[in-house]
């Protein structure tokens, strides 16, 4: 699969950042996820996914990743109002294309579960 889609700059600036500006919340988050890895991301696989898609989406898109995210960003609102104010530079959408096949471990959501919790 490699169809481009097209998502919030939130949802973009999320993985590549690690701070959550998703303006669609968890769900969009997990979408945006799923969408990169072409299957079902579970939730305990969305940290690795995420590490997965960051180095890609910063060749796609260098313009975001050059973004600092400021502090104080603690309330739904704000959010919001931060990411309004860089829609005149950087538009509110991008089309961003999947990760490639040897871009992304499949792995089965319950081995790696299990695999985590036995790391402890």
């Amino acid at each position: 699969m490699n169809t481009r889609s097209e998502f919030h700059i939130g949802d973009i600036l999320t993985v590549l950042h690690g701070f959550m500006v998703c303006p669609g919340g968890m769900h969009a988050v997990q979408a945006f996820a799923e969408f990169m890895a072409g299957e079902e991301v579970w939730t305990h696989q969305m940290t690795r996914v995420h590490r997965e898609a960051a180095e890609p989406l910063r060749q796609q898109f260098p313009d975001l990743a050059a973004v600092k995210i400021p502090l104080g960003l603690n309330t739904e609102q704000a959010v919001l109002e931060w990411l309004t104010s860089l829609e005149p530079q950087f538009g509110v959408t991008r089309m961003v294309a999947p990760l490639s096949p040897d871009q992304h471990e499949q792995r089965d959501p319950i081995l790696e579960l299990f695999e985590m919790l036995s790391d402890r």
